[in-house]
């Protein structure tokens, strides 16, 4: 299945299940930015680690490729890695470890909202943590850490009428004007 998130179009593995919420991105077969295939076996951090987030994932570097090793503290281990050289279109191989699905760690834990995030690092644009709505043609995005009030803000602007693109991540493209699109990830 191919899905388009903030203009990044996303080959998801062939396998996968998506949830209707992913599936509502789909578009139609065309040149993907990003493919991921699964890989037949989960991968070890290779190179040094070039930054760490707290003590969910970490991205590593080995010369030109780069890798995402998630993990799961519930368990103890290494939950997933993907690993991808760099450049675009991108070509990225996800590891999984046993009892996990690729829908698992690409929706359930943050790792397609990280290729998101990365994509758009690379051709102007940002994944923001907020509420975002379209009011008579302007996109408003209201930030806030969780309990700031933004899923209210959501639903307090859909009844006054407005599009509610997403109460949680919506994601800022530059341009002129700029763009704000609805990602995904809801609370």
């Amino acid at each position: 299945m191919l899905v388009a998130i903030a203009g990044c179009t996303i080959a998801l593995p062939a396998a996968m299940s998506v949830p209707p919420a992913l599936a509502a991105f789909a578009v139609p077969p065309t040149r993907p930015d990003l493919m991921i295939d699964l890989a037949p076996a989960l991968q070890p951090p290779a190179g040094r680690r070039v930054f760490q987030a707290e003590r969910l994932w970490e991205l590593w570097r080995a010369g030109p490729e780069y890798q995402f090793v998630l993990h799961d503290h519930v368990r103890a281990r290494q939950a997933a890695s993907l690993t991808w050289a760099d450049g675009w279109p991108r070509q990225a191989q996800l590891g999984l470890a046993a009892g996990l699905t690729a829908r698992d760690v690409l929706v359930d834990y943050p790792l397609l909202q990280l290729l998101l995030m990365e994509y758009l690092a690379d051709h102007g644009g940002a994944v923001l943590h907020a509420c975002g709505v379209v009011s008579e043609g302007l996109g408003l995005a209201f930030a806030g850490p969780p309990g700031a009030g933004k899923s209210t803000t959501a639903r307090l602007w859909h009844a006054a009428g407005a599009q509610v693109l997403s109460d949680d991540r919506v994601a800022l493209r530059a341009g002129t004007p700029p763009k704000l699109l609805g990602t995904p990830w809801h609370s």
